[in-house]
């Protein structure tokens, strides 16, 4: 019977190189779902400020404990155990690691998509606000138009911030500038202490602005100084 070695142990190898591909699918699965967290957390911000922000310090929170959970509950790779000690806190490993490298790339996409869909869902009500707010141009920190609060600042040009109770946030707010010089600017340096960036566009609005992202025509992402 020694003929029927040979096939028996390619039958178990196959046998063991199914089950590891299997165990690489699940861990891929895992992996994917944990990537949803930052991407929900970026989404959710744009729409609920305080919720946003507590998602996203809940991020860090949960990739850690998925890695936990992964070494303590996730399915055992097939194979010696000289293999299974390796291969489960390696893969734990690879999986924070890429984890943590992801969430900045992750969150920033979703709070993008979560922008972009707020954005499109209340244009109308903007559009009507920044009407409104170029008939009688004049600064004003909190008016409300049919549910949406708003800034304005006179200008010329007139540009209006949205939703500024979110202006501190870490999703960032919703600003109409024409000029797009909101974008110019570039955050704080240390060695001057001050913002980078004219004054004109960094003191815009409750002041503090530190940088933007185009969302959508004349209308950015814009964040505050804390």
């Amino acid at each position: 019977m020694r003929w029927a070695e040979p096939g028996i142990a390619d039958a178990s190898q196959c046998v063991l190189n199914a089950a590891m591909a299997d165990y690489l699918k699940r861990f891929c699965r895992f992996f994917a779902v944990m990537a949803l967290v930052p991407l929900f957390a970026g989404f959710i911000g744009p729409w609920s400020e305080g919720v946003g922000d507590l998602s996203m310090l809940a991020v860090p929170i949960t990739l850690i404990a998925g890695t936990i959970l992964w070494l303590k509950r996730g399915a055992r790779p097939p194979g010696r155990e000289g293999m299974e000690r390796v291969l489960a806190p390696g893969l734990a490993a690879v999986l924070l690691v890429t984890s943590v490298i992801a969430l900045w790339p992750l969150f920033a996409a979703g709070n993008f998509l979560g922008g972009f869909t707020r954005l499109m869902v209340n244009r109308d009500h903007y559009e009507a606000i920044i009407a409104q707010a170029r008939t009688t141009p004049q600064s004003a920190m909190f008016r409300n138009y049919r549910g949406i609060n708003y800034s304005t600042d006179s200008g010329p040009p007139v540009r209006v911030l949205f939703n500024p109770e979110g202006a501190r946030g870490l999703a960032g707010v919703i600003v109409y500038d024409p000029t797009g010089d909101v974008m110019l600017a570039k955050g704080w340096d240390e060695k001057s202490k001050g913002f980078i960036g004219s004054a004109g566009v960094t003191m815009l609005f409750t002041g503090g602005l530190i940088g933007c992202r185009n969302l959508s025509g004349n209308y950015y992402t814009c964040w505050f100084d804390w």
